[in-house]
C-alpha cells in the first residue's frame, strides 16, 4: 500500500521502538565487518605472501559488494522500517531519486552474489590448475569484473522509467513502518526473475565448488610429500564454515524474492529473518578467516611460512 498523500503517514509522528536498535545493531555488524576486512587488507598489503595475490583480491572484491548491498539495503529496507522517515516519505511526489536507490540495491545485490561465486571459482583453479593459474586470472579478473559490473545494468533494464515511493510493511511490522518501492516502470514489469534464478543457482554453484575443492586438496595431500601438512582436517572444518557463511545470506534473498513474488502477505516476516541472516553471514566470512589463518590472527610472532601455507590450503 502507498503512503504517499495519505494524511495517516504524513501526520505520523515517529517514536522509539523495537525495529530501531534492532536496525542499530544490523548497521554495527555491517560495520563491524568493514574494519575486519579493512585490518585484513592492512596486514596483506604490508606483507603480501606467494600465492595468496588471486585469492585475497577475489575475497576483498566479494567483501566489498557484500558491503555495498548491506549499505543500499538499508537505505532501502531498513532505516525506513524504524518509521524515522515515514512522514516525510508521505509528503513528497514520487520521484526518480527514491527508484535510483532502489536499482542500486538490486545492483549491489547482483554484485554481491557475481563475486561471491567469482571467490569460490578462484579457489577451485588454484587447486585445478596449480601450475598455470596465473595465466587464467590474467583474463579472468577483468573479463568477469566487467561482466559482473555491467550485467545488472541489463537486467534491471524495466526500472530506467519508474519512479519510486514508500509502501508500508506487511506484518509482523507495526503501522509507520515503510520500505522503498517503484512504479511506471517499462512494460509495467514488477519482478526481476534472472535474479530470482542466480539466488537459487549460486549458491548450488558455490557448494558444488568449495565441495570440488576439498576433494582436489585431497588430491594433493595424497601426491606432496607431507601432504597432510599442506590440507589439514582444520582447514576442511574452515572451508565448510565459510561455504556455509556465504550459502545462507544468498538463500535468504532467494526465499524474500521468491516469497514477496508468490506470497506478497509474507514479504515482511522474510524480511525480518533475512536481515540478520546476511548480515551475520557477510561477517562470518572474514571472522573466519582471522580467526583460522596465522596471518591475520590476533597475536603476535606468527610465522610467515604457516601463514602462506593455511592460506594456500583455503
Amino acid at each position: 500500500m502507498s503512503i504517499h498523500g495519505n494524511d495517516s503517514y504524513v501526520n505520523y509522528k515517529y517514536e522509539f521502538n523495537s525495529q530501531t536498535p534492532f536496525v542499530c545493531l544490523l548497521i554495527c555488524v555491517t560495520l563491524s565487518t568493514a574494519c575486519l576486512v579493512g585490518r585484513m587488507a592492512k596486514i596483506y598489503c604490508s606483507k603480501p605472501m606467494n600465492g595468496t595475490k588471486q585469492v585475497f583480491k577475489a575475497f576483498f572484491m566479494m567483501a566489498t559488494a557484500n558491503f555495498l548491498f548491506s549499505f543500499f539495503d538499508n537505505l532501502t529496507f531498513r532505516i525506513p522500517s524504524t518509521g524515522i522517515l515515514t512522514s516525510w516519505c508521505a509528503s513528497i511526489e514520487p520521484n526518480v531519486y527514491l527508484a535510483w536507490i532502489y536499482i542500486f540495491q538490486l545492483f549491489s545485490a547482483y554484485w554481491s552474489l557475481l563475486f561471491a561465486l567469482l571467490f569460490s571459482i578462484v579457489r577451485v583453479i588454484i587447486y585445478a590448475q596449480p601450475l598455470s593459474n596465473e595465466k587464467i586470472f590474467k583474463w579472468l579478473f577483468p573479463v568477469y569484473t566487467i561482466f559482473s559490473i555491467l550485467f545488472p545494468a541489463f537486467t534491471v533494464f524495466f526500472l530506467y522509467t519508474a519512479k519510486g515511493y514508500c509502501r508500508q510493511w506487511k506484518w509482523p511490522y507495526s503501522f509507520g513502518a515503510v520500505f522503498i518501492s517503484y512504479t511506471d516502470t517499462i512494460g509495467d514489469i514488477r519482478n526481476d526473475f534472472i535474479y530470482f534464478t542466480l539466488s537459487m543457482f549460486i549458491p548450488i554453484m558455490i557448494v558444488v565448488l568449495n565441495i570440488t575443492l576439498i576433494f582436489l586438496g585431497n588430491q594433493w595431500a595424497k601426491k606432496i610429500k607431507n601432504g597432510s601438512n599442506i590440507f589439514k582436517a582444520e582447514n576442511v572444518k574452515t572451508l565448510y564454515y565459510t561455504t556455509i557463511a556465504m550459502i545462507l545470506p544468498f538463500a535468504a534473498h532467494g526465499t524474500m524474492a521468491i516469497c514477496g513474488w508468490l506470497f506478497p502477505s509474507v514479504s515482511g516476516f522474510v524480511v525480518v529473518l533475512r536481515s540478520p541472516i546476511t548480515e551475520l553471514g557477510e561477517f562470518a566470512v572474514p571472522l573466519i578467516y582471522t580467526l583460522t589463518t596465522p596471518m591475520f590472527k590476533w597475536k603476535k610472532n606468527n610465522s610467515v611460512a604457516s601463514a602462506f601455507i593455511t592460506i594456500q590450503k583455503i
